[in-house]
């Protein structure tokens, strides 16, 4: 693909004399693009490792869309160790990759996982409840009777 530019040469803007400046804008816009990409993997990395910490991290379908980023990154860096024959471009390039295939797995487990909530709307609580369920079902039955309790004693003071 390289040199293709310049034995175009035609008109005025397009000529061969115009092809290895135009080639060098090319890749610096390119490399600053793709710094802004990493740039936003990083910072969606840093929101989720926080959510994390909070214990506010929960699953969504939206999670596929980090399937995007780090794709388009990959796409970049294999077009850069093409283009500038780079071999440093290539290790970063099937790293990311495989960590690409791994976000790419663990969405499908956790889509399988949480099938039931995805197809039926179950919220997360009722999940867990229905888990605790099978495993202490006298336990949950008094936790549900005193919610019970609890919602009625408040509706009754709203009547008052």
């Amino acid at each position: 693909m390289k040199g293709f530019f310049g034995s175009y040469n035609h008109g005025t803007f397009l000529t061969a004399s115009a092809a290895s400046s135009l080639s060098t804008a090319s890749i610096m816009l390119a490399l600053l693009l793709f710094g802004f990409d990493l740039f936003w993997i990083a910072l969606a990395v840093f929101a989720m490792i926080d959510a994390a910490i909070q214990r506010k991290l929960t699953f969504s379908l939206t999670a596929w869309g980090l399937i995007f980023p780090p794709g388009t990154a990959n796409t970049a860096l294999i077009a850069f160790a093409g283009n500038m024959d780079s071999p440093a471009f290539r290790v970063v390039a099937a790293g990311l990759f495989l960590i690409l295939l791994v976000v790419y797995f663990a969405n499908w487990v956790f889509t399988l996982l949480n099938l039931p909530s995805l197809l039926f709307q179950t919220t997360a609580k009722e999940l867990a409840r229905n888990r605790r369920r099978e495993h202490a079902p006298q336990r949950v039955a008094e936790e549900e009777a005193t919610e019970q309790h609890q919602e009625e004693e408040e509706d009754e003071s709203k009547e008052s």
